[in-house]
């Protein structure tokens, strides 16, 4: 796990040198089961590890290592019966909040209206993905 361009919170990152833990759930789209991996976690900012983590010819600020203390799979059943992967079962997202009227509500800045902020977002996915 790398910290690559983003919105620079650090929560994660938080949780990690309080507790030097990690929990992780790594999920396949279109698998029901998914990946639980639980251990001790250190952030690392060493160059030489930081330079083979280089991706689009960017290098992450810091990278997350994990000892994995536990590693199992986890049923598909709460999956399943959320139906997460099915597309005729996902909300009509149109009722729904965009993430730039959420955001643009959340932090309220002055001329960072709904329509400025999903300006920004497509700039950012467009352009800073890495």
């Amino acid at each position: 796990m790398t910290d690559r361009l983003g919105n620079k919170r650090v929560d994660s990152y938080r949780n990690i040198l309080e507790t030097g833990r990690i929990g992780l759930l790594i999920l396949v789209p279109g698998m029901g089961e998914t990946l639980r991996i639980n251990g001790r976690a250190a952030i690392i900012r060493d160059e030489a590890w930081l330079s083979l983590l280089t991706a689009q010819g960017k290098r992450p600020a810091v990278a997350v290592a994990v000892a994995v203390e536990e590693c199992f799979l986890q049923c598909a059943k709460a999956l399943i019966r959320s139906k997460l992967w099915e597309p005729h079962a996902r909300p009509d997202l149109r009722s729904l909040p965009s993430a730039a009227e959420m955001l643009a509500d959340h932090v309220r800045v002055a001329g960072f209206d709904a329509a400025k902020t999903q300006t920004l977002l497509e700039a950012a996915y467009k352009d800073r993905l890495y």
